[in-house]
């Protein structure tokens, strides 16, 4: 019996026998080769894909590269089956002791080698650390405590909130980039602060500046976001939350801006579209100043 043309590779059908499944089936195969990454795994191609693009980690595997090179309707497939489901994090991006994570999305992410995969990725988290900076003790007894001469833990002051809010825009005019974007995970970790003493003003002051902080995210426009993990206590919870809770109402409220604004655009056009008439009676009110004239010649040509 001849074998069918269809299930060989040659020019006409670069994909042999895959060529003839259906689509769905293609796109299981497809999701098989790019399973999820290994993160323990320091030599996984997820973890190469990350330090080149210059993001913290990458939650997939890469299609293989001898797929890719099979032709371009493959490629294509399975990038895009690739990228609809891998999410990329972005780590550490408020730590001052840590500029490698903010150089790698602002130099390799958002004008390097990662600019193609800035393009073409779909959902991205940020994990913010928000970090509690030392207060020194203030009396020479509490150099012998267990903080070791530190009176406690307690939020940053003005000058550091303002770099901390700094970084954060610099992290979305690289995301504002990403076209294809439609995922956006906020993930907020910290622990307790250590305090000695406190009022209710000093709370309400850090709840003010965690959010303001996190202002630069209300910037993404078209992009479903969500709460990732928060590992904090339940105020801290209820802050995120409702700061991401404002954003989505924000994002609706555009959005019906933007709707209301294209339908009252096309009732314009229509109107401009739609054929002048005479009209009389109760409704000459609504003629042009140059048809009332029109139709006073008429009448005084006639009579």
């Amino acid at each position: 019996m001849a074998s069918s043309t269809s299930n060989t590779i040659s020019p006409t059908h670069p994909l042999g026998t895959l060529s003839t499944l259906p689509f769905e089936l293609r796109n299981q195969i497809l999701d098989l080769l790019t399973p999820s990454a290994n993160p323990s795994s320091p030599f996984s191609a997820s973890k190469a894909l990350a330090d080149r693009i210059g993001v913290g980690a990458v939650s997939h595997v890469p299609p293989p590269t001898s797929l890719l090179l099979t032709c371009k309707q493959l490629s294509h497939e399975a990038l895009d089956v690739y990228y609809r489901k891998t999410v990329f994090s972005i780590e550490r991006v408020l730590d001052l002791f840590s500029p490698w994570s903010m150089m790698g999305v602002e130099e390799t992410l958002g004008r390097g080698r990662g600019a193609v995969v800035l393009g073409r990725m779909r959902r991205v988290r940020v994990d913010v650390f928000w970090e509690w900076l030392p207060t020194p003790a203030p009396a020479p007894g509490l150099a012998s405590s267990v903080l070791g001469g530190v009176d406690g833990l307690l939020c940053p002051r003005e000058s550091e909130i303002m770099c901390r809010m700094e970084r954060m825009g610099r992290v979305m005019d690289v995301l504002v980039q990403a076209a294809q974007l439609q995922f956006f995970c906020l993930g907020w970790k910290e622990c307790a602060p250590l305090r000695v003493g406190g009022d209710e003003a000093g709370f309400l002051w850090e709840a003010e500046a965690r959010k303001r902080v996190l202002g630069p995210v209300k910037r993404l426009r078209g992009v479903r976001v969500v709460e990732g993990e928060v590992v904090a206590g339940r105020e801290v919870e209820e802050v995120i939350g409702g700061f991401l809770g404002e954003v989505r109402r924000e994002m609706r409220e555009r959005e019906e801006r933007k709707e209301r604004k294209v339908d009252g655009e096309k009732v314009i056009l229509e109107e401009k579209k739609r054929p002048a008439k005479l009209v009389t009676g109760e409704r000459k009110h609504l003629l042009t100043p140059e048809d009332r004239e029109m139709h006073r010649r008429k009448r005084s040509y006639f009579e």
